[in-house]
């Protein structure tokens, strides 16, 4: 009977030791565990577009527009200030100098004869040399129109030893009547050129220097070098003539 009592104390003893496994506290242990995953995962999501706003924080926009505008500025400026510049150099210029003035097709003729002047003082001349140019003249002025007469006013002749001037130009006649011919008036923005020469030149001289001073006093002066032989049909002409007309 004691034996009996014992086994069935043992029995009990045992029962109690396997209840202890499966208490009922060890459950919400498990419950837990999501929602600290849950918790992280919601934090982790709000801070995602926390951080993406700061990533992005417009400072690229910033630097776009300030290196947009600091070229615009740049650019601006000279722009600004070379047009009044500009304006007032020509303005000076043409109000001083109303025309440009050039000589060019230079050629060198042996004449070796007298030629008779047809206007004051008609006098005649005997030369070795004479000289044509070609004077072409650009009215820049705004207001000024250039009329007819323009002539070539001064021929500067040297022989490498003694230096002289002439006043008078020559102009070619019409062959029919020996009269000139019309030559036209240069109006503002015009441009005309004339034939003139230079005569006489005696034997181993050259034209050095030409100049026309037009209505208002304003001077136009070419230099001239000595030409070479052959250089604009400059030659000898064979023995100088000694005597007059």
């Amino acid at each position: 009977m004691l034996r009996r009592e014992l086994l069935m104390f043992a029995l009990l003893v045992g029962l109690g030791a396997c209840g202890g496994e499966p208490k009922e506290d060890a459950a919400p242990a498990a419950i837990d565990g999501p929602k600290t995953t849950e918790t992280p995962a919601a934090s982790t999501s709000t801070a995602e577009p926390t951080t993406n706003p700061t990533a992005t924080v417009t400072v690229e926009l910033t630097a776009a527009a300030t290196a947009t505008e600091e070229p615009a500025s740049i650019a601006a400026t000279p722009t600004a200030a070379a047009a009044p510049v500009a304006a007032s150099v020509t303005a000076r210029q043409s109000s001083e100098r109303p025309l440009k003035v050039s000589f060019t097709n230079l050629h060198y003729e042996c004449m070796r004869e007298c030629w008779q002047q047809g206007r004051p003082p008609h006098e005649s001349k005997w030369g070795y040399y004479s000289l044509q140019v070609l004077m072409t003249v650009e009215n820049v002025s705004p207001d000024k129109t250039l009329n007819s007469p323009w002539i070539v006013s001064r021929w500067t002749i040297t022989d490498g030893v003694k230096t002289w001037t002439d006043n008078y130009a020559w102009q070619w006649t019409r062959g029919d009547d020996g009269g000139v011919f019309d030559q036209p008036a240069v109006p503002p923005g015009g441009k005309n050129e004339w034939t003139w020469l230079a005569f006489p030149v005696p034997h181993s001289a050259w034209v050095s220097g030409i100049e026309y001073t037009d209505p208002w006093g304003n001077t136009y002066r070419q230099g001239l070098s000595k030409p070479a032989f052959g250089e604009y049909d400059y030659q000898d002409c064979g023995p100088p003539f000694v005597g007059g007309c």
